[in-house]
């Protein structure tokens, strides 16, 4: 059980935490974007105010989950064997105050001091990541961390000047020093890392009492970003290839470039070949290219039984050539992999015309080696790509003409303790193909026992066992169908409502790749059958089984780069 509640811990912080990455909200334009330099290397903003205690509570996650003794060892055995044991203290003590807050339910907002309802801020100032978050109450706090500091013995120093004043909580380990910099300023909490190799001036920005001359706001940042990606400036963020690339290429081309020339000048001397002008300009036009990952999300929480979980991440590119190769292997995936949730205990669909897969990877890698680089670095790296074109290997695929596509879905599945057979099947394969029927005689032809074999007419529907005698050891009553350009292979009633479904739909490239888990019934399923087999059951492997958790993803070519959506859905946690 208490394992459990570990893995129901890490999914719902984890859920939570992948939420807060993606952001979420009404209004992007907030005064405290002032504060962010425009040349940020990863952001991350959350707008819509959320709940923390009423988020945890539509999952079914209570007071009762946090204390758990076993979560308590693994944090005194981290204190143990520290180095520097006040320290690692007192980032324990600040982790389990935390825990208790959350422990208390709807009064978290008082004896934290964050607000009941609160956005959020993270992103970098050059190296030092800053993360800023709605307080109501500045002396509850700022309290946390005195109850932290009692309980560690580690302290902090005041600082105060002019514009600001803040806590430096200064760490240490061999010759690396950080400081953990705390303040209050206008209803948000800030916490930034610094050093103090980097310049103090850096301090006021990180603290947002300074504006960077060019910001979020005056540089419109989020609505350029909103425009061309077509994302929803309610919740935005990214990882910048543009910006990690001027840290590589050059020694002040942003302020990640110039801190990192700061803190470690004396041994640069590894990418000195990528700080030429050469190097700046064709990394460069990679970057203009593929210029990063960006992504939005959306939390809703409104049932009281259920948290849902969505999130678009685009690899943005505007490499058309690459793109339309890419999209040039999409394929077919079945009506029920489209929606945005499922019902199925698993489903896996591959969308994909194998017989341009020779034609797309060369397409792509024609792209890799044959501009001319003057980089030098990037030269020899594109020579010793150049050595291993994998064009050759996928000369078979050009075989399965025709074919658009393979999916598998698992709605149901039950098997008998004793004899390890299945008591309930509900499931569906499938393989679109152009001219099914043609197709299947080819496949039949190439075995001599199964030439004789009479498939069933386009539309009707066989049992399977009388073409594949084998079928019948498994005890189950499965189907044939074969459609104008899908073969079915299903039993029970939801699938066959899946093969109809299937069976009357257009073959068309609709997508690339779907998959779906229902955590719960899918590991129940394989601990039985390992149960069955005489095999042990891991206690880590129990706590899935009690996961009220659905995922969805897919992944899809787009005009716009390579799109991957998420969808989850997580419901009262195991008890």
């Amino acid at each position: 059980m208490r394992k459990t509640l570990i893995a129901a811990a890490v999914i719902a912080a984890g859920a939570f935490a992948y939420y807060q990455l993606s952001g979420a909200g009404t209004e992007a334009a907030i005064p405290e974007l002032d504060y962010v330099p425009a040349d940020t290397v990863m952001f991350s903003g959350q707008f819509k105010p959320v709940n923390v205690t009423d988020y945890l509570k539509s999952i079914g996650f209570g007071p009762q989950y946090y204390a758990n003794p076993e979560f308590d060892q693994v944090l005194q055995d981290l204190v143990d064997s520290a180095d520097n044991a006040p320290q690692v203290k007192f980032l324990v003590a600040l982790l389990r105050d935390y825990l208790a807050m959350l422990s208390s339910g709807q009064d978290f907002s008082a004896k934290s001091g964050f607000k009941n309802d609160m956005r959020n801020l993270m992103y970098m100032v050059g190296m030092s990541p800053v993360l800023r978050m709605e307080v109501s109450d500045t002396n509850a706090f700022l309290a946390i961390f005195d109850r932290a500091e009692q309980e560690s013995g580690f302290s902090h120093q005041p600082v105060s000047n002019a514009d600001v004043s803040y806590r430096r909580y200064r760490f240490e380990h061999d010759a690396v020093q950080l400081d953990l910099l705390v303040t209050v300023k206008d209803g948000w909490g800030t916490l930034a890392i610094t050093s103090d190799r980097l310049a103090s001036a850096n301090i006021s920005q990180l603290l947002a009492v300074a504006k960077p001359a060019k910001n979020f706001n005056s540089e419109q940042v989020l609505t350029k970003l909103a425009d061309k990606y077509n994302l929803s400036q309610d919740a935005i963020g990214f990882i910048s290839f543009t910006e990690l690339a001027k840290s590589l290429t050059s020694a002040d081309g942003n302020r990640l470039a110039q801190d990192i020339q700061t803190v470690f000048a004396s041994e640069l001397d590894a990418i000195a070949d990528w700080r030429s002008a050469e190097c700046q300009q064709d990394v460069g036009t990679i970057t203009q290219n593929w210029p990063g990952v960006f992504f939005d999300g959306e939390l809703d929480y409104s049932n009281s039984n259920v948290a849902r979980i969505s999130s678009n991440m685009l690899l943005a590119s505007s490499n058309k050539t690459v793109l339309s190769a890419l999209s040039s292997l999409r394929g077919y995936l079945p009506p029920h992999m489209q929606s945005d949730s499922s019902a199925a205990m698993f489903h896996f669909g591959l969308g994909l015309d194998p017989v341009q897969l020779s034609s797309a990877v060369g397409k792509v890698w024609s792209e890799m080696t044959e501009p001319t680089y003057s980089c030098q670095p990037l030269a020899e790296l594109q020579h010793q790509l150049k050595q291993s074109n994998p064009v050759a290997m996928l000369a078979m695929a050009g075989m399965a003409n025709g074919v658009q596509g393979m999916s598998m879905t698992i709605n149901n599945l039950a098997l008998d303790n004793a004899t390890m057979q299945p008591t309930a099947v509900d499931a569906l394969v499938s393989v679109s193909v152009a001219n099914a029927r043609t197709f299947i005689s080819g496949l039949t032809a190439l075995n001599p026992e199964l030439a004789d074999i009479e498939l069933p007419q386009v539309g009707e529907e066989a049992e399977l066992a009388q073409f594949v005698p084998q079928a019948a050891m498994f005890g189950v009553e499965a189907k044939l169908k074969l459609a104008d350009d899908h073969v079915l292979v299903y039993s029970g009633s939801t699938a066959k409502q899946q093969a109809d479904a299937v069976a009357a739909s257009k073959l068309e490239k609709n997508g690339l790749f779907s998959m779906g888990l229902d955590y719960a019934a899918f590991f129940q399923a394989l601990a039985q059958a390992m149960e069955s087999s005489g095999q042990p059951v891991p206690d880590d492997f129990k706590a899935l089984q009690q996961m009220d958790m659905a995922l969805m993803m897919s992944v899809d070519i787009t005009e716009q780069g390579i799109q991957t959506k998420t969808r989850m859905e997580i419901g009262s946690a195991a008890q």
